[in-house]
């Protein structure tokens, strides 16, 4: 069955203000404010997943891309016969550094494949880029390199683990390291200049000039900024005294900072650190340190930075820190998250549950699969759609609709199912995704690999 046959009442929805999306990752693993109505893989943000929240929008955060979804659009990359290599993570583990492109012109919408991000590891990525690399999952079976690790260690010469990255409208690139390296360290905003990159026709970094790399900032600024911004944890009490910067975007308020090393101007940015005293909290260069706002919304708190401010529901301890940061357009995709696991052999069990968010509250969600052929070293297709569709529809096109289900008013859906014994050692490798039929959209996918 086509499912883009299935007859659809496109929603039609109320213009509004332009607001801008965070996306995100975390230190640890945390839970969105409302619970994701007790599904349990959409409301496990893990720490290889990306986060998105949109201020003054819905109070609770969502996923943007999920380890689910990574898989799927990677494939069997790594051309070892197994397209699901972990039960438990995505490729490459956890998620360092996200990073929107600005230069030469910012995106007026942004997906899930369009964010670059950089990993703990480069397991499962094909050889193709180091831990200390930014890529994205561009096309079916492949990833996009915007900066590798060897051109990151050219600039700074170091040895570095990239912690932080972010663009400016003129090519500039501000980073953070994880580990001191190369005369930096890890709480430095480290600068390389567009005059030492070239861009290749992609606008990705095709060459660094050696030694380029210079620091504006260090230990003493950061402090500094976050002590003059009021910033508060979740109990009420002070920031640490050694942050490691974790992360960083160019601030959508304007304006800009000079270094106290350089004596140079540049636009002010968002930052974060890691560690338990950052709660979530996002603050900025701006007037020697202040809360961010974004969409007229403080971004932390000086009484209590509690997690709400990122959609997020802190525990007895409060939040984690905030590992990767990107701003983009308003957006907020429809996925689909398996549940127990996704990689199954003998000794795990059948059942498996589908679990959407971000669908049309009250609406109807069709769950699908597709079977495809378990070859080494490929990837699921991706069918052409038009216009009038959102999202992307994987596999052949050929589908199987499983289950219908009206998702709740928060926009969360589910489907079971009990596999045959069969499936068990069979080295089957499915498809699945979500039709949300009032938008005529497609979730982003999962899939199940059997051993």
């Amino acid at each position: 069955m086509k499912l883009y046959t299935i007859a659809f009442v496109a929603a039609l929805a109320p213009a509004t203000a332009a607001q801008s999306s965070l996306v995100y990752s975390m230190d640890g693993d945390e839970i969105p404010l409302d619970g994701a109505a007790g599904l349990e893989s959409q409301r496990t943000f893990l720490q290889d997943e990306l986060i998105v929240f949109t201020p003054g929008g819905n109070p609770s955060a969502r996923t943007f891309l999920s380890y689910d979804a990574q898989w799927a659009y990677i494939g069997d990359l790594d051309n070892d016969g197994t397209f699901v290599d972990s039960s438990s993570d995505g490729p490459g583990g956890d998620t360092n550094a996200v990073f929107v492109k600005r230069f030469p012109a910012a995106a007026t919408s942004v997906g899930p494949r369009d964010i670059y991000m950089s990993k703990e590891a480069n397991t499962n990525l094909g050889g193709l880029v180091d831990d200390g690399g930014v890529f994205r999952y561009d096309a079916q079976g492949s990833i996009e390199v915007f900066v590798s690790e060897d051109d990151l260690n050219l600039a700074t010469g170091g040895s570095i683990d990239l912690d932080a990255i972010c663009q400016d409208d003129q090519g500039n690139l501000y980073i953070s390291i994880a580990l001191d390296s190369g005369g930096f360290t890890d709480a430095d905003v480290i600068l390389i200049p567009a005059a030492a990159i070239t861009y290749d026709a992609n606008d990705n970094v095709s060459a660094i000039v050696a030694g380029s790399a210079i620091s504006l900032s260090g230990d003493p600024e950061l402090n500094g900024w976050v002590a003059n911004s009021g910033f508060a944890t979740s109990v009420g009490g002070s920031a640490a005294s050694t942050l490691d910067l974790s992360g960083l975007e160019i601030d959508p308020a304007g304006g800009t900072w000079v270094s106290p090393i350089t004596q140079t101007a540049h636009p002010n940015l968002l930052f974060v650190w890691s560690g338990f005293s950052n709660d979530g909290g996002i603050l900025s260069t701006a007037g020697g340190g202040s809360i961010a706002t974004i969409n007229g919304v403080p971004m932390a708190s000086a009484t209590a930075t509690t997690g709400a401010q990122i959609g997020l529901l802190p525990d007895s301890t409060g939040l984690g820190g905030i590992m990767g940061l990107g701003l983009i357009p308003q957006a907020q995709p429809m996925s689909l998250e398996n549940w127990p696991r996704s990689l199954i052999t003998t000794s795990t069990i059948l059942f498996t549950r589908q679990e959407v968010g971000g669908a049309t509250p009250g609406g109807l969600v069709a769950f699908f699969y597709d079977n495809l052929p378990n070859t080494m070293g490929t990837a699921a297709g991706s069918v052409p759609l038009p216009p009038s569709f959102g999202g992307q529809l994987l596999g052949d096109g050929s589908v199987e609709v499983f289950s219908i289900q009206s998702a709740g008013f928060d926009g969360f859906a589910s489907a079971t199912t009990q596999m045959p014994t069969t499936l068990w050692g069979s080295d089957l490798y499915i498809l699945l995704q979500a039709y949300d039929v009032a938008s005529a959209t497609f979730s982003t996918p999962s899939t199940i690999d059997f051993l």
